[in-house]
């Protein structure tokens, strides 16, 4: 089984499959990022760590900074016939946004051969917010691979980059169960307008 789904992924990198991508920056904006209220940047942020560190035990290397993370993992994919290699970047940041925070999250993948891309596949991003939805206790359901094409009603979800290939192990089968410390309630306050905080700056 492990076989054919490589044979299907690399097909894919090499001529492409019916999958669905984004196509303009509303799209963009709309499928890369969410607002979540009641949570606050570090928990998100903490979640997100866990829920790709799942996907591919061992593999991920993080960078972090104040707003999120970088994290890169390699991945070599070989069949009978066929081999690839390249790696996956990860950029996750969080910002505040009224009485919420943002989360937007860009993958790229590089292969070796084929160069760098963006990774504008939607199930992609999907997947990843279903997890990070999860694991800040605010979704029902944790949506594997092999669901994913059922539950979004998208073709070929179960190929999202980055998310569930290549080289990617658990296939989504590890899920994140909610911690205390990521799903209390952390109500963020709303940010002070320009001139309050000018006015507080010259006391």
């Amino acid at each position: 089984m492990r076989i054919f789904f490589l044979l299907i992924f690399l097909s894919h990198l090499v001529a492409g499959c019916a999958v669905q991508r984004i196509q303009d920056r509303d799209q963009w904006l709309a499928e890369s990022s969410r607002v979540y209220k009641n949570r606050d940047e570090e928990q998100i942020i903490r979640a997100a760590e866990a829920i790709l560190n799942s996907a591919d035990p061992g593999d991920f290397v993080f960078v972090h900074h104040p707003r999120g993370f970088r994290a890169t993992r390699q991945w070599f994919v070989t069949v009978i016939v066929a081999s690839a290699a390249g790696n996956n970047t990860y950029e996750f940041s969080v910002e505040r946004v009224g009485d919420g925070v943002r989360a937007s999250i860009m993958i790229d993948q590089f292969q070796n051969g084929a160069g760098k891309v963006n990774v504008s596949v939607i199930s992609s991003y999907r997947l990843f917010f279903n997890w990070l939805d999860y694991a800040l206790g605010l979704g029902k359901e944790w949506v594997t691979c092999e669901q994913a094409s059922e539950k979004f009603q998208i073709e070929n979800a179960n190929l999202a980059p980055g998310i569930c290939g290549p080289g990617i192990t658990s296939q989504g089968l590890n899920p994140v169960q909610p911690k205390a410390e990521w799903t209390r309630d952390n109500r963020v306050p709303p940010i002070a307008p320009v001139s309050d905080r000018r006015r507080l700056e010259r006391r």
